[in-house]
């Protein structure tokens, strides 16, 4: 079990309630205790039902005292929803589910009991006594949280960036569970691919966590050699990049030689699976009957699957994943081997990849210089910035405007995009989001009229239709990162920060301050606009040379 704090915490508020007496007790924090003699209970009739707001996304379940039952085969049902409306869902009702995590049970009571009910994500509870009269002295949120100490920190002159900054830190913290989960409700899995947003947020909130590598370890011991992580082979590239990426961060190369034979081995996997006339042997284990064709082997994301320019973005982050590999090549003194993959780099560069105005591919493209920053930024990013953004890719949307300069840009996504979520109510980021759709939706906190959308049931695509979908999600954490490494402007030129670049880009922002963790202790930074000209303060331990 990992280390986790497990808290008790009262409702903040009840949404409705029918067939109650004493509804108020609900919201009390009386001790988690029956008392024979208590007079102060709530007292559900049959069919009575209570609908409760904790007020922000959690992970955990519910604990309910009972008083007395009118029956001894008393039951209650209770629905979790991570939106109101979904709490007041019956499974199958908009795609509602128990995939993952039970949010939808009937469960048998006793009187003078605790119980503890659900192991999931959500904000709201509906509680129904089933078909009996109940008595509870108290009902309250079980809130299970990761220990982990918050060392990073952001601070600007926009109050909304700083409030998209700590709920993305929350999204991922939220999703450091046993091992690094991609949702909380639903995805309680690690997917590596999805796995390096969140890895890119822990290293800017947390800094190293053990997490990390018991997650890649997990998954590398369940995939052989010669077969691809989860099923997918873009993800295999994924876990290379990760495993550079955590090391330059933490700079300790003992999970690097520990894996050694594995990571040569699939370092070999993956050049060996391109032919000399540039064909390839690449094989994904998904499947999906909307397409069938040659393209579904290079998934990148579900909006792009089995569509052509899939295949240039799937090639973009093998270039990615290359390079990391070389550099991990080179910490194992596998210098052949770091040759080998710089080659096929120059291989790939010349192959004829066609060019994509997905701006997710595009993106991709971009950071891997299979195309030119600044065109990819003015010709394809640019256009109707936020349209088309993806709560997943859209963190190499951010990266890749930050590549061409454009910074204030990319900001300028993040309070549309990442902000139009809190406006509908989010206190987690979203597995998928409806940008251009959700101006005509309700939010997650309202009741939705039987002539209006919600923005939770009537929305999402693919694996993430409708309730299904996923409101707390790891891979949408993508400004966290992004505003720590290029607005604060904190990157490690060299493994475990022995040398950093730090360099603010500010936008129309009057000022940035705030911190990151490193090995050797936190880089604090503040800059601020002054009379046009930018003046930064750095603070750091002296171990860590610092490059302006």
């Amino acid at each position: 079990m990992t280390n986790k704090t497990i808290e008790y915490i009262p409702f903040r508020s009840i949404v409705k309630s029918e067939g109650i007496s004493g509804v108020e007790i609900l919201l009390r924090n009386p001790p988690r205790q029956a008392v024979l003699g208590n007079s102060e209970i709530c007292t559900f009739s049959p069919r009575g039902y209570a609908v409760l707001d904790f007020g922000e996304e959690v992970c955990g379940g519910i604990e309910v005292t009972v008083q007395t039952l009118s029956n001894s085969s008393s039951r209650i049902r209770v629905t979790f929803g991570e939106s109101l409306m979904e709490a007041m869902s019956s499974i199958g009702e908009k795609n509602a589910t128990n995939d993952h995590s039970a949010r939808d049970l009937v469960v048998a009571v006793s009187p003078y009991s605790n119980v503890r009910i659900g192991q999931t994500g959500f904000r709201f509870v509906r509680v129904e006594a089933v078909d009996s009269e109940i008595a509870f002295a108290g009902m309250r949120v079980v809130s299970e949280l990761y220990n982990v100490r918050y060392k990073g920190s952001f601070e600007s002159s926009d109050e909304l960036l700083n409030q998209i900054w700590h709920v993305g830190a929350r999204t991922v913290h939220l999703c450091m569970q046993d091992y690094l989960w991609d949702g909380i409700k639903r995805d309680r899995l690690v997917w590596i691919g999805d796995m390096h947003a969140e890895v890119s947020a822990i290293a800017a909130v947390f800094g190293y966590d053990p997490i990390v590598d018991n997650s890649l370890d997990l998954i590398k011991n369940y995939t052989p050699h010669f077969q691809w992580m989860n099923g997918i082979p873009s993800y295999s590239f994924w876990w290379l990049i990760i495993v550079r990426d955590w090391y330059m961060h933490t700079g300790d190369s003992s999970f690097i030689f520990k894996e050694k034979d594995y990571i040569l081995s699939l370092i070999s996997f993956v050049v060996n699976s391109i032919k000399s006339d540039g064909t390839d042997t690449f094989v994904c284990n998904l499947s999906n009957p909307e397409y069938v064709n040659d393209y579904q082997k290079y998934f990148i994301d579900w909006e792009t699957y089995g569509t052509p320019e899939s295949k240039s973005g799937f090639y973009a982050v093998l270039v990615m994943a290359l390079k990391a590999a070389s550099q991990i090549a080179i910490v194992l003194k596998a210098s052949a081997v770091s040759a080998e993959c710089e080659s096929m780099v120059r291989f790939i560069r010349k192959m004829p990849l066609p060019n994509s105005e997905n701006k997710q591919i595009a993106a991709l493209m971009s950071l891997a210089e299979l195309r030119d920053a600044q065109v990819v930024n003015d010709t394809v990013l640019s256009r109707e910035p936020v349209a088309d953004i993806s709560s997943y890719l859209g963190y190499y949307t951010l990266l890749a405007k930050a590549k061409s300069g454009d910074v204030a840009g990319g900001i300028d996504i993040v309070k549309k995009y990442w902000g139009r979520m809190l406006e509908l109510g989010a206190t987690s980021f979203w597995e998928s989001f409806d940008y251009v759709g959700s101006f005509d939706a309700i939010g997650i906190d309202q009741i939705v009229p039987n002539h209006k959308k919600g923005i939770h049931g009537d929305y999402g695509n693919y694996c993430y239709k409708g309730f299904r979908c996923s409101l707390c999600h790891g891979w949408a954490c993508g400004p966290t990162p992004f505003l720590s490494n290029h607005v604060l402007g904190i990157t490690p030129l060299e493994a475990g920060f022995k040398k950093v670049l730090v360099r603010p880009s500010l936008g129309n922002l009057d000022y940035v301050q705030g911190s990151y963790p490193t090995p050797y202790g936190n880089i604090e930074v503040r800059a601020k606009n002054v009379n046009g000209k930018l003046q930064t303060t750095i603070q750091a331990p002296s171990v860590i040379e610092i490059i302006e």
